[in-house]
């Protein structure tokens, strides 16, 4: 998901234009395994190569596409570069792999998807109870609540 956005007119360098589901990709520094769905129209630094959505490939399966270890190890592979490493649209597209009908990529996505929405839910989850553990923690060793009330009441178990 993209995480800021900002004003094109504070841009000084050249730009990319993107569009609602192409694909973002960060070719600086790319064991970083970054890749987004754009779901808004915008324009990026030229240090993201946006792959425009087209009837051949999925946006949701070209994604995850990208996140897989064999691109990003090719990613890596090939680019050039010490301090600030970046790989190149010429690089990456030597990259094979197998295609699968459209059908398969929607449901491919479908499956990742399903998993990318439960984890959120589960780290949500583990937030909570990481909150909670603090909470408690403070109550119990400020003197504020008392462990014996808490276990008797059943809110430990």
């Amino acid at each position: 998901m993209l995480q800021r956005c900002g004003d094109a007119s504070t841009m000084k360098s050249a730009k990319n234009r993107f569009y609602p589901d192409d694909v973002l990709y960060g070719k600086l520094r790319s064991y970083l395994d970054k890749a987004v769905i754009a779901e808004m129209e915008g324009i990026c630094s030229t240090d993201i190569l946006v792959f425009t959505a087209n009837s051949k490939v999925a946006p949701r399966f070209l994604v995850y596409l990208l996140h897989t270890e064999a691109f990003v190890n090719h990613a890596v592979a090939t680019s050039t570069g010490i301090s600030h490493p970046r790989t190149s649209w010429d690089s990456l597209g030597k990259f094979t792999f197998a295609l699968p009908l459209s059908s398969e990529q929607r449901s491919i996505a479908a499956v990742f998807q399903a998993i990318d929405e439960k984890t959120t839910t589960l780290e949500r989850e583990v937030e909570l109870i990481d909150e909670l553990f603090h909470a408690t923690l403070e109550e119990l060793m400020t003197g504020q609540r008392s462990a014996v009330s808490l276990i008797e009441s059943g809110e430990i178990q």
